[in-house]
């Protein structure tokens, strides 16, 4: 007979299978409706919000020779609405529904005893596998601190994608609570503290926020090289990770830089002196200057900047409006010298934007103007403008 838990337990982990059967028994699943299209279902499935779960019965819909491929279909078939589904699959939500079609159809239920001792053998099992993967992980990370080599990877992964549900850190606890242990531990040996960098980047690479914010906690305790090279790691990888941890990394950046405490003082100073070393360190620098509004290094280098990102920058700083027309104006004269038929599309997207951003000002006037005077016969040019 075909199972439906034996089905979705090759899906997931065991922590996310443990929680799917706990919601279960916990009575999470609220309602169900038969949807029109023979043998499927709609579940509202209640945890810390209620989901919408659409689940086909598979005990109906699969002929008997396809029963072994049943946890392929969940894979492809089954859906949830919660943002653990969006970014990894198969979730604790839709193992809930499972263990209650396993209760509705599979398991014998003729007696309230069976049901009983199903219910207790299950919540006693999931709960000990629970205890026993988190003491697994927080081995693996004590061996990851204490031994000269130790690979991070494949174990990291499993561990994140597992923990990244648990955004209150309610379920995890013994976990949590064993791993900021660790950590804490490792910042008071520099040389230990230095593996922490490796482990809060590829962390983040497959986590999501809960993962970021646990970090956060731990910021404070890096010696200030350390943290400036974390950062700067993340900045780098910010649009490659499953969360973009950019607009976070902003606000603690601009509130360090606001401290008072000098070992934070010159944390955006720093970053950028750590970004010369990556690949387009040029316009890695440009951009996370911007982002994190670093009055005092765009200013300096305000001469190297383009015109986009001057126009960028007036719109961050206003009382700088004046000096940055005047270096967009000299830029813009400059390209205006060696004007080719095809650099008049970007000349003319860059006029657009100044007046659209920054308003018709006389600086923009002006050089409306010079270029009316340079290129008189250029219809193109002065049609779009």
């Amino acid at each position: 007979m075909i199972s439906y838990l034996r089905a979705v337990e090759n899906l997931v982990d065991k922590p996310i299978y443990g929680r799917g059967v706990k919601t279960f028994l916990e009575g999470g699943i609220i309602s169900y409706v038969d949807l029109t299209l023979d043998a499927w279902r709609k579940y509202q499935v209640k945890d810390t919000n209620t989901e919408v779960v659409v689940m086909p019965l598979l005990h109906l819909a699969l002929n008997i020779q396809k029963w072994n491929q049943a946890d392929q279909v969940i894979k492809e078939s089954a859906f949830c609405s919660c943002q653990y589904f969006k970014e990894f699959g198969t979730c604790k939500h839709i193992v809930a529904v499972c263990a209650s079609l396993e209760q509705e159809f599979i398991q014998p239920k003729n007696t309230k005893a069976g049901k009983q001792e199903i219910q207790n053998s299950l919540d006693t099992l999931f709960r000990l596998n629970d205890d026993k993967q988190q003491r697994e992980w927080l081995n693996k990370f004590y061996q990851y601190f204490e031994r000269s080599r130790y690979n991070l990877f494949p174990w990291i992964s499993q561990v994140v994608r597992a923990t990244s549900g648990d955004t209150d850190r309610q379920i995890f606890t013994e976990f949590w609570f064993g791993l900021r242990e660790i950590t804490k531990t490792a910042t008071l040996d520099f040389d230990q503290e230095k593996k922490l960098i490796n482990l809060i980047t590829d962390s983040l690479i497959t986590g999501s926020s809960v993962w970021y914010e646990f970090w956060l906690e731990i910021f404070p305790s890096l010696h200030p090289h350390n943290l400036v090279k974390v950062i700067t790691s993340l900045w780098f990888q910010g649009y490659t990770l499953k969360h973009d941890f950019q607009d976070d990394l902003t606000y603690y950046i601009q509130n360090s830089k606001a401290s008072s405490n000098g070992t934070l003082h010159n944390l955006s100073e720093n970053i950028l002196t750590e970004l010369e070393q990556y690949p387009n360190s040029e316009k890695l620098k440009v951009e996370f200057a911007l982002q994190v509004k670093d009055k005092d290094w765009l200013e300096k280098n305000m001469r190297n900047l383009d015109p986009l990102n001057l126009i960028n920058m007036a719109i961050n700083f206003p009382d700088l409006l004046e000096s940055i027309e005047l270096a967009l104006t000299g830029i813009l004269k400059v390209w205006s010298d060696f004007l080719t038929p095809q650099g008049t599309d970007e000349l003319v997207e860059v006029m657009k934007t100044w007046r659209n951003k920054l308003g018709d000002t006389m600086e923009y006037q002006e050089m409306k103007h010079y270029l009316k005077q340079s290129y008189p016969k250029r219809k193109k040019l002065w049609s779009e403008l």
